[in-house]
C-alpha cells in the first residue's frame, strides 16, 4: 500500500516537473522573441519618428524676415535726405531781398509837415496848424507895441462861456463886477439861426435885452467877438457863415464907429478832443477860424489869432491855461489872452 502511494506521488511529480519545463520553456521563448523583436524595432522607429520635423521644418523654409528684409532695401531717411538737398532758409532769404521800409520811404518822400509849414511862420514852430493863411491876411491884426491896460478898458467883450472867464477871475477892471463882459442866460451863448434874437444881460441896465439893442444903447469903441465853440459841433460851413455874418453887420449897422474885432476860437484841450462823446473838435474849430477870417476879409472887419499863443504844437489847447480840462481857460490863460490883445493892438 505505501509503495503505491510512492509510486503515484513520483508520477505526479515527474508530470509537474515536465509541465514546469514546458512552461519555462515557453517563457524562455516568449522572453526571446520579444528581445528580438525590440532588437529589430529601435532602428525603424527613430527614422519613422524623426522624419516629420525634418520634411515640415516651417522657420528654415519660409524665413521671412530674410528674404523680404524692407528696412535695408528702402532706406528712406538715406535716399531722401530733404533737409539737406533744399536748405530753404539759406537760398530764399526774403528779408535781405526785399528790405520793403527801405525802398518805400514815405515819410520821407511825402514830408507834409515841411510843405505846409510855410518860412514866415517863425513865431509858431512845430506847429501842425499852417498860420501863413492868417499872419500874412491884412485883416489880422500884427504884433504892436504894448497898447497897456487903457486899451483893454475900451474893449466891449461879447461871448460865450469862455469869455464869462474875464469876468468870473475878475481879470478885467471892477473884477467880478466889470461891465465889460456881455454873455448870454447861463454866462454862454451859442452862434445858431436865432443869434440875432438872442439876449444877453446888459450891466448898465441890469436886465436882459437884444444883442444889437445894447450895442445902439453902448456904442462901444472897442468890441471882440469870441463865438462859435458851441456852433461848431452842429454847423455846415455855409450856416456858420451866414449865422456869424448877420450878427456882426447888425453890430456895424447899429454902431458904424465901433472898431470890431473878430477873436479866433480858442482850441480845446487833447484830451477833450479825443474824447468820442464829445463833437467840439480841434478840427472844426481851425476849420470855423478859417472861415471867420474870411468874414473879416469879406466885409473889412480885424482878425485877432489869439489861439495861436493858447495852442500846443497838436493845435490842442495847452494845459496849464485850462480849468476844467475841456476848454474854458483858468486865470493864466486869460492873462495871456489879454496880453496878446494888448499887444496885437486895433489902432
Amino acid at each position: 500500500m505505501n509503495n503505491k502511494k510512492q509510486d503515484n506521488f513520483n508520477a505526479i511529480f515527474t508530470k509537474l516537473i515536465v509541465v514546469g519545463s514546458v512552461l519555462l520553456l515557453i517563457c524562455l521563448l516568449v522572453l526571446v522573441g520579444i528581445s528580438i523583436a525590440s532588437d529589430k524595432e529601435p532602428p525603424y522607429t527613430p527614422k519613422e519618428t524623426t522624419t516629420t520635423p525634418e520634411t515640415t521644418r516651417p522657420p528654415e523654409t519660409t524665413r521671412p524676415p530674410e528674404t523680404t528684409r524692407p528696412p535695408e532695401t528702402t532706406r528712406p531717411p538715406e535716399t531722401t535726405r530733404p533737409p539737406e538737398t533744399t536748405r530753404p532758409p539759406e537760398t530764399t532769404r526774403p528779408p535781405e531781398t526785399t528790405r520793403p521800409p527801405e525802398t518805400t520811404k514815405p515819410p520821407e518822400t511825402t514830408k507834409p509837415p515841411e510843405t505846409t509849414s510855410p518860412v514866415t511862420d517863425t513865431k509858431y514852430p512845430n506847429t501842425i496848424v499852417n498860420w501863413s493863411k492868417f499872419e500874412n491876411s491884412s485883416s489880422t491884426l500884427k504884433e504892436s507895441a504894448d497898447a497897456g491896460q487903457e486899451y483893454i478898458n475900451k474893449i466891449i467883450f461879447l461871448g460865450d462861456s469862455t469869455t464869462n472867464g474875464l469876468r468870473a477871475y475878475g481879470v478885467l477892471a471892477d473884477g467880478i463886477n466889470t461891465k465889460q463882459v456881455w454873455t448870454g442866460a447861463g454866462n454862454t451863448l451859442t452862434l445858431d439861426n436865432t443869434i440875432m434874437n438872442k439876449t444877453i444881460f446888459y450891466p448898465d441896465m441890469g436886465k436882459e435885452i437884444t444883442i444889437i439893442e445894447a450895442v445902439k444903447d453902448k456904442k462901444p469903441e472897442i468890441m471882440v467877438i469870441t463865438l462859435g465853440v458851441n456852433g461848431v459841433s452842429f454847423s455846415t460851413e455855409a450856416q456858420f457863415k451866414a449865422n456869424y455874418t448877420n450878427l456882426v453887420l447888425g453890430i456895424k449897422e447899429a454902431s458904424p464907429q465901433t472898431k470890431i474885432i473878430l477873436q479866433s476860437i480858442f482850441p480845446v484841450t487833447k484830451a477833450y478832443d479825443d474824447d468820442p462823446t464829445t463833437r467840439i473838435k480841434n478840427e472844426k474849430i481851425r476849420a470855423a477860424n478859417e472861415w471867420i477870417l474870411s468874414i473879416a476879409e469879406q466885409h473889412g472887419f480885424k482878425f485877432l489869432n489869439t489861439t495861436s499863443v493858447l495852442q500846443d504844437n497838436t493845435g490842442s489847447l495847452i494845459d496849464k491855461y485850462c480849468n476844467d480840462a475841456k476848454l474854458h481857460l483858468n486865470e493864466t490863460g486869460l492873462v495871456t489872452e489879454l496880453q496878446y490883445i494888448r499887444t496885437h493892438a486895433f489902432n
